[in-house]
């Protein structure tokens, strides 16, 4: 079996925030993106307030005009979720 890359690699920044984007952090979990985004939004008030966000449609066009995404599934949706990357206390 193939490693899959280290969090390190999928760990994005947006608004100054390090983020993981919703495809990366499924493909981590081995679930559909679909399937994370459903849970999540299902069980919201598990999630503080400031740990998911949408991104805007201008700031996904950044991060593919930077190469730091691409269109091949990571970021196929017209807007992603994103989660906040905490530190571990």
């Amino acid at each position: 079996m193939k490693p899959g890359p280290t969090i390190e690699r999928l760990i994005l920044s947006v608004r100054d925030l390090r983020v993981i984007l919703a495809g990366d952090l499924a493909m981590v979990y081995g679930v559909e993106t679909r399937r994370l985004n459903e849970q999540v939004r299902r069980n919201a008030a598990r999630f503080p307030g400031d740990f998911v966000f949408q991104l805007t449609r201008q700031e996904l066009e950044a991060l593919r005009s930077q190469d730091m995404i691409s269109g091949d599934g990571r970021a196929a949706l017209g807007s992603q979720i994103a989660t906040l990357k905490r530190p571990v206390h």
